[in-house]
């Protein structure tokens, strides 16, 4: 059901209604008491993980598509390339320990690692995938350290890195004022040329505002600084109203939109911002390796529809396992 934020427990009366937008909430018409009403996750505490899922986050049948070319090989891109080349030449694979029980082809651990070997990759091509993710994730300490010891040169001034990482940290602990001033100073046209990053901002000091407790002072700043943006698009104004949705419930755990105040929200917001930073400098906003590291499971998994082969199934390690006969 909805309602128009006019509760008695909101005041002034007549908070957030704008001759042009009225923000409404949708509120759960189930009972505080009910066990099925959604309970938002502890705010203190980051999301937890999700289980990995490879055919929601690539899709089954099709490799995942990368956000620009990626001349790189990624560790373990070896098994990445040989699992290509034993899709292309799979028919002529012959095994002497091949099951003659399935219709699966057999690639025992010695031919396995004899493929692995004649894979050969340039250490540069390496370092520069090293070198790419710590740029993009913003490790400069490590990133200079690994120029020096390995020679190889960023392609972008490190001392840039630490202007964005401040950006990115501000928003984490909450100060969103701050972050804004810092975007401005960096580059004031990207918060001018993304209209959807800064409403996002003003949405998270919206709810931080929240977060403390300042309840008029949120009212006052829905009103004045989101609801005009609420007039000219349709999914910023749901996204208000979702927010102002948190002033409703005293209790956060009987709102449906609980997890706005999840370190999980700020993390995202973050996250956005430092991939608009990167693209104003004209780089990647994402890391080359998680792409081939997606691109590698995607593989393996059309690998495995013809072959039974030692195949990867901790990235964590690495390591090779023997498949199940």
């Amino acid at each position: 059901m909805f309602f128009f934020l006019s509760s008695p427990r909101l005041s002034p009366p007549n908070l957030l209604s704008s001759p042009a937008v009225q923000l409404s909430v949708p509120c759960s018409s189930k009972s505080p008491s009910d066990p099925s009403s959604p309970t938002p996750r502890n705010p203190s505490l980051p999301s937890p993980s999700p289980p990995a899922d490879v055919d929601g986050l690539i899709g089954p049948g099709h490799p995942p598509r990368l956000a620009s070319p990626l001349p790189l090989p990624a560790p373990p891109a070896h098994l990445m390339f040989l699992s290509r080349i034993v899709l292309r030449d799979l028919d002529s694979i012959d095994s002497p320990a091949a099951s003659m029980a399935s219709s699966k082809k057999l690639v025992t651990r010695d031919e396995w690692e004899r493929k692995l070997r004649d894979v050969k990759i340039r250490k540069e091509d390496m370092n520069r995938l090293v070198m790419n993710f710590l740029v993009t994730e913003g490790f400069v300490d490590a990133a200079d350290k690994f120029r020096v010891e390995s020679g190889t040169q960023p392609d972008i001034d490190l001392a840039t890195i630490t202007d964005r990482m401040e950006v990115k940290r501000a928003v984490q602990s909450g100060n969103v004022q701050e972050a804004i001033e810092k975007i401005n100073d960096l580059n004031p046209t990207i918060l001018d040329t993304n209209p959807q990053l800064y409403f996002h901002l003003q949405q998270q000091k919206l709810i931080e505002l929240i977060r403390a407790g300042k309840i008029n002072e949120a009212l006052e700043f829905a009103q004045e600084e989101l609801a005009p943006r609420g007039e000219e698009n349709q999914v910023f104004l749901e996204e208000i109203e979702k927010t102002v949705a948190l002033l409703v419930f005293e209790d956060i755990k009987n709102c449906p939109y609980g997890e706005l105040l999840d370190v999980s929200q700020r993390l995202k917001t973050a996250s956005e911002v430092n991939a608009a930073i990167l693209t104003s400098q004209s780089h990647e906003k994402d890391p080359k390796l998680p792409s081939l590291l997606k691109m590698l499971i995607w593989t393996q998994n059309q690998l495995d529809e013809k072959a039974a082969y030692p195949r990867i199934n901790n990235f964590s390690t690495a390591a090779l396992e023997d498949p199940a006969i």
